[in-house]
C-alpha cells in the first residue's frame, strides 16, 4: 500500500474525514466536485521508503461552512499531523510526519468554496 493511502487511512482513523466512496471525505490525487467538505492528498515529492529526504506531501482541504469551516479543520488536521511519530494503520509505513507550512488559504476552488493547503514532510521506511 502506498504513502498517501496509508496517510488517508491514518486521518480517517483520527476521525479526521472518511475515506472516499459514497459518504467519504478523504480523496486521494483528486478534489471531485462533490462533496463540499473534502481533504485531498497529493504527492509533492514522493519519494521512496528510507529515503533521507523524505517524502512531501500536501492537504488540500474545502469546506461548505464559509472559510472558518474548512479553516477549522485544516488547524485539525496540521496539528493531530504534525509531530505523527509511529506506525501508519493499513499495512503500516513506520512515519516520522512533520509540518512543513500552512495552513495556508488559497482562497476559493473551482467550486466556489474556501480552500486552505497544508504540507508536510513525511519521512517513512517498510
Amino acid at each position: 500500500m502506498d504513502l498517501l493511502t496509508q496517510l488517508a487511512r491514518q486521518m480517517a482513523a483520527m476521525d479526521l474525514g472518511a475515506l472516499g466512496g459514497p459518504g467519504g471525505t478523504l480523496f486521494i490525487g483528486q478534489m471531485p466536485a462533490a462533496p463540499v467538505d473534502a481533504v485531498a492528498l497529493y504527492a509533492r515529492d514522493l519519494r521512496t521508503p528510507g529515503d533521507d529526504a523524505g517524502a512531501v506531501v500536501q492537504v488540500l482541504v474545502r469546506g461548505d461552512g464559509g472559510e472558518t469551516a474548512a479553516l477549522t479543520l485544516a488547524g485539525r488536521i496540521a496539528a493531530a499531523l504534525d509531530g505523527f511519530c509511529g506506525y501508519l494503520c493499513g499495512d503500516g509505513f513506520w512515519a516520522d510526519v512533520r509540518l512543513l507550512s500552512g495552513p495556508a488559504d488559497i482562497g476559493a476552488g473551482r467550486t466556489g468554496h474556501h480552500e486552505y493547503a497544508i504540507s508536510f514532510r513525511v519521512y517513512y521506511c517498510e
